[in-house]
């Protein structure tokens, strides 16, 4: 039996509540409830009464709940981020905010909560350029290069995307000296790429083709750029070759990012094919340095002994097709023999790569419309794989090869097949929707 003072919660199975001077409050209205003051539960964690907050400045709460001891309001703090910087305007952002978060982020001895940090990196690019301009965006960049060494991968890759947000969008308007900021992200990036660490080095790969496209996009033709751009490449090349497998994961994933910015190219390589515009012209030495510098980065990622840094290659077929013109010839030698290869991998060591990456994007194999046979020979094949998986997955991607190209008999190739009988009922249905 329940003792005086208490309430049985054996129906709704919480925990009782001991002292009849506790009760349950009452849904909060009014000013505390409209996000950008804390709740009463937070209130009191800052030892502060209510009524004071209210009339507190936004920076000073902010300061109080983030050096708070409780958890719950040092995460609330982070959140209303944006809030606070909005509240106290572009100036007070700038003098006071971003130094507060340098201060107890950037040069902080020991990492903060995993979370916390998450949320400052998506609050980081909720600021820029709405609040921050583009141009006066520079002080966030140390925060981000501490965010981009954590260890936690999601931090890591939210920090990555808010820097190649924030990256483009420091020119023009700004008015820097002695070639800032170029000189600022030429050393930032070569310190992740030169970290004992491998997190670093994985943000570092996934930073470059941004930092690459801002040299090409603002810097002059000087000597100087031209080596800054060489090291960047360099830096690249290393990190392809690294020892670990989650760096040279890190860079097949964004060799096509670095490949269209090495290239010169203003559109993504899939956009550019699905809007159907021509090819862009690409000057000679842009042309030169993809072929000689970045294919066999390219091949050599293709053919590495990890199945997922093969998979993430094979993906940047598209963008390396782009990046050498789309010309029939050189995608014939260089491309299609990577896409071959991965159709091939089924056969080898692993079905996942083919699994994984047999819904092509048109981006990857409409460069290479001049040698459609081989490809629909290669996608056809695979519907009599000894795989059961590999089978109906292979449906489908045919089927959007071959409507890709009207020009490649694409449709009349689709209609006149019939799907053989050796395959199961359910690939054979597949088959025939996709022919209707």
């Amino acid at each position: 039996m329940p003792g005086e003072g208490s309430s049985d919660s054996s129906d709704n199975g919480t925990t009782p509540v001991v002292g009849s001077d506790q009760q349950q409050h009452a849904p909060i209205a009014g000013p505390l409830a409209s996000g950008t003051t804390p709740s009463l539960t937070l209130a009191r964690s800052l030892n502060c009464e209510p009524d004071a907050l209210m009339t507190m400045p936004p920076f000073d709460l902010f300061v109080a709940q983030f050096s708070s001891d409780s958890t719950e309001a040092r995460v609330d703090a982070m959140k209303k981020l944006a809030i606070v910087g909005e509240a106290m305007g572009p100036e007070g952002a700038l003098n006071k905010l971003i130094p507060y978060l340098t201060e107890h982020i950037a040069n902080a001895d020991k990492d903060d909560d995993d979370e916390i940090l998450l949320i400052l990196a998506g609050q980081l690019a909720l600021m820029v350029p709405g609040l921050v301009p583009g141009h006066a965006a520079m002080p966030l960049l140390p925060i981000l290069e501490r965010l981009c060494s954590i260890e936690e991968t999601v931090v890591r890759d939210k920090a990555v995307e808010t820097t190649n947000k924030v990256v483009p969008l420091l020119m023009p308007g700004g008015n820097y000296e002695d070639g800032a900021p170029f000189g600022i992200l030429l050393a930032q990036v070569k310190r992740l790429a030169a970290a004992d660490w491998f997190t670093a080095k994985v943000s570092a790969a996934g930073v470059l083709p941004a930092t690459y496209a801002f040299y090409h996009a603002h810097a002059s033709k000087g000597e100087n750029d031209a080596a800054a751009k060489q090291e960047l490449r360099i830096l690249f090349k290393d990190l392809s070759e690294d020892d670990t497998p989650m760096v040279r994961r890190s860079a097949a994933k964004h060799l096509g990012k670095f490949v269209e910015a090495v290239a010169g190219l203003t559109e993504k390589a899939e956009n550019l094919v699905k809007s159907g515009i021509a090819q862009p012209a690409i000057e000679d030495e842009n042309k030169r340095m993809v072929t000689y510098e970045l294919v066999p980065i390219f091949q050599a990622l293709s053919s590495d002994e990890q199945d997922s840094v093969r998979l993430l290659a094979v993906k940047c077929a598209g963008s390396m097709g782009c990046g050498l013109a789309r010309e029939p010839a050189v995608t014939a030698e260089v491309v299609l023999p990577v896409v071959r290869g991965g159709c091939l991998i089924c056969h080898g060591e692993s079905d996942t790569i083919w699994l994984k990456s047999s819904p092509p994007s048109p981006a990857r194999l409409v460069l290479l419309s001049p040698n459609m046979p081989p490809v629909k020979r290669r996608y056809s094949s695979s519907l009599l794989d000894y795989s059961r998986t590999t089978r109906p997955r292979s449906v489908r991607p045919l089927s959007k090869i071959l409507r890709e190209w009207p020009s490649s008999g694409g449709p009349s190739y689709l209609k006149r097949t019939s799907p053989p009988s050796s395959l199961p009922l359910r690939t054979i249905s597949s088959w025939r929707s996709v022919q209707n």
